[in-house]
């Protein structure tokens, strides 16, 4: 298992820790570790996309440790902005797992969008589309 950003975090401070969160919520997945994913997310979290459709928090977590085994993944790029209050990080990504037994292997977009939480920050929504077949 690996888990890695490619070319780099935008800008610097807030628009850093973005970025480095984005990693965390992916190795978060990676190691099927609830516990940090619920330290990320917000409680109004949502998932929309690829293979899952639409999942509010509650059932993001279930299908981490019961549906969901992700092998590795790399980010090839990873963008972070902020934007009315919010924090948005535009990132493509490569992945290998399954979803149910079935292969999810592929090239990603996923867009998350951050909401402040006192000194930090707490995954609100995120946006997952497969890029090319299967999409």
């Amino acid at each position: 298992m690996s888990g890695e950003a490619g070319n780099g975090e935008a800008g610097t401070g807030s628009e850093d820790r973005l970025g480095r969160l984005t990693v965390e919520v992916q190795q978060a997945l990676l190691s099927r570790d609830r516990e940090a994913a619920e330290r990320l997310l917000g409680a109004g979290f949502v998932w929309s996309g690829s293979g899952l459709g639409v999942l509010d928090r509650p059932g993001f977590l279930a299908t981490l440790v019961e549906r969901a085994e992700w092998d590795a993944f790399h980010f090839s790029s990873c963008r972070a902005t902020l934007a009315a209050g919010s924090g948005v990080v535009v990132s493509e990504m490569r992945q290998t797992g399954r979803l149910d037994g079935r292969d999810i292997a592929g090239e990603y977009l996923c867009v998350d969008v951050w909401e402040p939480a006192g000194p930090s920050w707490l995954l609100a929504v995120r946006y997952v589309r497969r890029l090319g077949p299967g999409t």
